[in-house]
């Protein structure tokens, strides 16, 4: 349709209106579950409280109760933009603008906080945006000018984003034949930092963590002129989403190589690249006559299996085990379960063994160990009884 447009305005202006934005991302989204099948569903699952998951105990019951949620999703993401409509029209009004200096870190991804420090950028930063309905991503900025998107909109503003979010959430409904679960409540907020990015000023310079998901979308359109990406997380080669950025001017990369990765994966501009220092600091634990041996985890990845034979197959007479999971992993009973089992150490907090073997999935964490040399066995490379044979030697 944009072919018969002839205007350049126009295309520009469908190209960069929110909505648009919005709706590019489901691109994004649906090719990452269809890369990961299962993955999606594996991801809810491991959210739910412990307490409900029996009912959740196979397979089945998970698709019937995953389809009924995409089905239901649309009405309750109705009802969600439309209880908040007025709470943000009260806060439009009571919140002030305040003075914002040339720099603004958008910290819509829980790691930016921990980039920016490593790239020796946090104590000279002082804005920082805080997003709506993630408020963790924020626990570590101290001593900062916290910022949120109501001291830049209007009413007007509020009123707009809530007939995009209707709208949206409609067309998703009509276009993607309840195939998918979006949770497309989340496009209020969406809309309303889309305001706020658009009376920002172009001279200011933002900063943020995403890559292939809505913010990344909508950070990479803002009228901004200076836009810094801070890797988030590691591209495969074959990788090559739908949607990229198109503006990045400046990109600080976990290592070279990642930064190829990465540009070629999802970035059509030509950044200046900026190599990250070692992104971890690593403790010692020296156990004699025992080398030390790191599983990196993830139960949303669907790996509890091989994690468990690894941990049953690796010889702990031999071996000093850790086992490290993903910061999302919220339910970890079956660890705890296991380690009653076996005495390895399962780590809950930001320690980072100095270890002679890493085991993991395609993980950043496992990037991050490489800058150290590390020996990383990754599952798509050996079998779990290569894995174990390495390891006990």
């Amino acid at each position: 349709m944009l072919n018969i447009l002839k205007n350049k305005k126009t295309v520009d202006f469908i190209n960069s209106h929110p909505i648009k934005l919005y709706i590019d991302h489901y691109a994004n989204i649906i090719a990452y579950i269809n890369k990961k099948k299962n993955r999606n569903l594996d991801f809810f699952y491991s959210r739910i409280p412990k307490n409900f998951q029996f009912v959740f105990n196979n397979r089945y019951s998970q698709c019937i109760f995953w389809k009924l949620a995409i089905i239901i999703e649309p009405i309750l993401s109705l009802i969600i933009v439309t209880i908040l409509l007025l709470p943000f029209i009260v806060l439009s009004i009571i919140i002030r603008k305040r003075r914002i200096s040339n720099k603004l870190y958008l910290s819509y991804a829980i790691l930016l906080r921990k980039r920016v420090e490593i790239a020796g950028l946090y104590s000279s930063s002082t804005d920082w945006l805080y997003p709506l309905f993630i408020p963790t991503s924020m626990e570590k900025v101290v001593g900062k000018n916290v910022h949120n998107v109501f001291e830049g909109i209007n009413v007007f503003d509020v009123f707009k984003a809530y007939l995009y979010s209707i709208f949206t959430i409609l067309i998703s409904v009509f276009f993607l034949r309840f195939k998918y679960l979006f949770r497309n409540y989340v496009c209020f907020e969406y809309y309303l930092t889309a305001g706020f990015l658009k009376k920002l000023s172009n001279d200011v310079e933002i900063s943020f963590a995403n890559q292939i998901d809505r913010w990344a979308i909508l950070f990479d359109h803002a009228p901004q002129k200076r836009k810094v990406l801070f890797q988030h997380g590691i591209e495969m080669p074959e990788s090559d989403w739908p949607i990229k950025l198109k503006n990045i001017t400046l990109l600080y990369a976990l290592s070279k190589n990642e930064a190829k990765l990465l540009i070629k994966a999802t970035i059509l501009s030509k950044p200046i690249v900026r190599i990250l220092p070692p992104t971890i600091q690593l403790t010692n634990y020296n156990v004699e006559n025992k080398s030390n041996v790191l599983i990196v985890g993830y139960p949303a990845y669907g790996l509890f299996d091989k994690e468990r034979d690894l941990i049953y197959g690796i010889n702990l007479d031999k071996v000093n085990l850790f086992l490290k999971l993903h910061p999302g992993a919220q339910d970890i009973s079956k660890y705890k379960e296991l380690q009653r089992k076996r005495n390895y150490i399962l780590i809950e907090n930001d320690t980072f063994p100095n270890v002679d073997f890493v085991i993991s999935y395609r993980s950043t964490l496992a990037v991050e160990y490489e800058v150290y040399n590390k020996h990383i066995l990754f599952y798509n490379d050996y079998s779990i009884e290569e894995i174990c044979k390495i390891v006990n030697k």
